[in-house]
């Protein structure tokens, strides 16, 4: 039954063409109904033949007495989703060693996703810094020349305060929370001194 498979694999190996318009992806496979003995080199060696196989985990559970009970393994392989569906038919329910393979697609790992939602979380940073770097360069700080509550040209809701401080007007919701009142800092008495240097 061993020779009848590998004679597939070997068929089927020559058939293989990676095509370069095909759009190759990395998929995670779940191998569930391994013999105890399995080995990393055995199922690269077995899925090479459907893809490029980047990294093999094989999982023993064993009971209270320290037997195997089951032996499983996860695949992480770069094909073609017509790859993933041939290695699929192929190879479920198929014997390899006196054992029944199981096999379906898996999860991502559980580092592979945190490391996504890392970089994702990073990205969202670095564009919001940016963002807040744009809205600060393109307003002044200052503009030393200008009169109090004058709004600041081509800029909505800034206006000068004073000592030339431009300023956002902000718009407040009252303490009756039934309206929203217009809040110009210029217009308020505040506590600024400008010293002489």
């Amino acid at each position: 039954n061993d020779l009848h498979h590998f004679l597939i694999l070997e068929v089927n190996t020559v058939k293989i063409q990676r095509v370069p318009g095909k759009k190759m992806e990395t998929k995670r496979l779940f191998v569930g109904g391994l013999y105890s003995g399995i080995k990393e080199v055995d199922l690269r060696d077995r899925f090479n033949t459907f893809g490029t196989v980047s990294s093999v985990e094989v999982i023993q559970r064993a009971d209270e007495n320290g037997c195997t009970t089951k032996t499983f393994a996860y695949i992480d392989i770069l094909q073609t989703e017509k790859d993933f569906r041939r290695c699929v038919s192929l190879l479920s329910n198929s014997k390899w060693r006196g054992c029944c393979l199981k096999i379906q697609p898996a999860k991502e790992s559980f580092l592979t996703r945190f490391v996504k939602t890392k970089q994702y979380s990073l990205k969202g940073m670095i564009a919001h810094r940016e963002g807040d770097s744009e809205i600060q360069n393109s307003i002044p700080e200052t503009l030393p020349k200008a009169v109090p509550g004058t709004p600041l040209p081509g800029k909505k809701n800034w206006v000068v305060g004073k000592f030339g401080r431009v300023l956002p007007v902000m718009y407040l919701r009252r303490r009756d929370r039934k309206k929203i009142a217009k809040f110009d800092p210029s217009k308020t008495t505040h506590c600024l001194k400008k010293i002489k240097s």
